[in-house]
């Protein structure tokens, strides 16, 4: 209650946000069961200019609880507090309530720039990843 109470002090602004959480579009070596695991990742992305506020990738599951989770944690990271958040048809009944607490709306939408991103990581190499 109170982080949520703090949170409401932040200055409300026009900031539309676009946030998703995904399998990666590659895998990775899992050490411990010889097999390739694809990582969740979930990110927040400023609509409009595709500027990144927030990245993580996950090692743990894609469920409701992680997906409220990470974006509670990137929502009070931020100065301000957003207009509107345009989620996925699959994520928006599960942040409702998350959205209905904290006081933002949340847009079904396509992700558009979510998705350029996401295609810009299908290019780069997992070198990246590993520094």
């Amino acid at each position: 209650m109170f982080e949520k109470a703090k949170y409401k002090k932040k200055p409300k602004s026009a900031l539309q946000l676009e946030y998703d959480l995904f399998y990666m579009p590659f895998g990775v070596e899992s050490e411990l069961t010889s097999r390739t695991v694809y990582p969740i990742s979930s990110m927040l992305v400023e609509r409009g200019s595709n500027l990144v506020i927030e990245y993580e990738m996950l090692s743990m599951p894609k469920t409701a609880p992680i997906a409220q989770g990470v974006l509670w944690t990137f929502l009070q990271g931020l100065e301000v507090r957003p207009s509107k958040i345009f989620v996925s048809k699959e994520l928006r009944p599960i942040l409702q309530p998350l959205a209905k607490i904290v006081g933002v709306e949340l847009i079904e939408s396509e992700l558009p720039c979510i998705r350029e991103v996401r295609e810009f990581l299908k290019t780069m190499s997992m070198d990246l990843f590993e520094e």
